[in-house]
């Protein structure tokens, strides 16, 4: 996305025909970061992020892997080959994790006015901190 404003990055996915715009957020170059569980409904993100691709083609070889772990998602690209009775899976890349932290009804454009229907509130997860205090 670089330097371009949100309208003008729904406006290109408008023009170009994409259906679906997924936003990652950084930190001065680095990943967003966070220490702390987060409670998603994981039947809702695992809709959300099967929707963003289309139905395979028979022939494709290609496995994209969405893994739940600790509530962070791991995402995996693999390619896949049969040699007899055995499937050899391979890595491909890229790979990397999202944290989600915010999940909105309705479209970028409508911004602050856009129902939220889940967010992350960092500082009211007391379980680490009660987990932490019944060890003492």
């Amino acid at each position: 996305r670089g330097r371009a404003e949100v309208g003008a990055l729904v406006s290109a996915c408008r023009a170009a025909g994409v259906t679906d715009l997924l936003v990652l957020h950084e930190t001065r170059g680095q990943p967003a970061h966070h220490s702390d569980n987060v409670l998603v409904p994981v039947s809702q993100v695992g809709t959300i992020l099967k929707h963003l691709f289309p139905v395979p083609r028979p022939q494709t070889r290609r496995v994209v892997t969405f893994a739940n772990e600790d509530d962070v998602i791991l995402v995996r690209n693999h390619v896949y080959r049969r040699q007899g009775k055995t499937v050899e899976l391979e890595e491909v890349g890229p790979r990397f994790q999202l944290r989600p932290y915010l999940i909105r009804l309705g479209t970028l454009e409508q911004g602050d006015a856009a129902d939220v229907e889940w967010r992350w509130h960092p500082y009211t997860t007391t379980a680490p901190k009660r987990h932490l205090l019944s060890l003492t």
